[in-house]
């Protein structure tokens, strides 16, 4: 089988998100490379080829050497300033209050709606209900 030499450069666009990358090369097809015959595979340079070399180039893979060091370290000083030296403020005091004291009426929403569901589902709801009693009965003690 004979091969066209041909003059043409070789132009290969791959796209990544909104960026393109346009690679080309002005190399020859060699009649003399080509072959009929199969490339063995663990002697060609496929076998060294990293896939990230098809989409990216390597300056922009490159990262300092230090910063894996300096990340932990940034990481390590954050949390050991933010669990162990830093004071509770007034938020914290706010935010590890009991949900009962932000949502008053809480305790007697949720047993409505487990009422609900256990109806639907077919289930007793009696000691549900009881407890719903109690809870309007505590609210209006509390009111008065």
């Amino acid at each position: 089988m004979q091969y066209l030499k041909l003059n043409i450069p070789k132009v290969v666009r791959v796209i990544l998100g909104q960026r393109s990358l346009f690679l080309t090369s002005n190399k020859l097809a060699n009649n003399s490379n080509l072959t009929d015959e199969p490339v063995k595979y663990s002697t060609s340079k496929a076998k060294t080829w990293d896939s990230i070399n098809s989409f990216t180039s390597k300056t922009t893979r490159t990262q300092p050497t230090s910063q894996p060091f300096i990340v932990a370290l940034s990481t390590f000083i954050f949390l050991a300033y933010f669990i162990l030296i830093r004071e509770e403020n007034a938020l914290d005091k706010k935010v590890s209050r009991p949900l009962e004291e932000s949502v008053p009426d809480i305790k007697e929403m949720t047993l409505k709606h487990q009422i609900l569901q256990y109806e639907q589902m077919g289930l007793n709801t009696r000691e549900l209900r009881e407890a719903l009693r109690k809870e309007i009965e505590l609210k209006k003690k509390a009111n008065k």
